[in-house]
């Protein structure tokens, strides 16, 4: 089990990283071989021709996917509840003007 673990351990870190967790810690920075072995791994299941090709689209892809991670995970009511909060101030500006 433990040399399952261990000789993977490269590919499980870059999976670790997709985790909603990890996404304040990387959204300034991603680490330097982050989804290295994760691009290797995919490479021919894509249309990218290197590895290279493929973690760029990673790392791009996921810093879109963790910058909008806040407004994704609400639920309805919570976009409902925003929806309404910003009803009404629209009609509290127009009752101003």
């Amino acid at each position: 089990m433990t040399s399952r673990f261990s000789n993977n351990s490269e590919l499980l870190t870059d999976l670790a990283l997709l985790s909603p967790i990890q996404f304040y810690a990387y959204k300034k920075k991603l680490p330097h071989q982050a989804f290295k072995t994760l691009s290797k791994k995919i490479l021919k299941f894509t249309n990218f021709k290197t590895e290279d090709e493929v973690y760029n689209q990673i790392h791009e892809e996921l810093i879109s996917f963790s910058n909008n991670w806040e407004f994704l995970k609400m639920s309805i009511a919570d976009e409902y509840e925003i929806l309404n909060w910003e009803l009404e101030n629209d009609e509290d500006h127009l009752e101003g003007v």
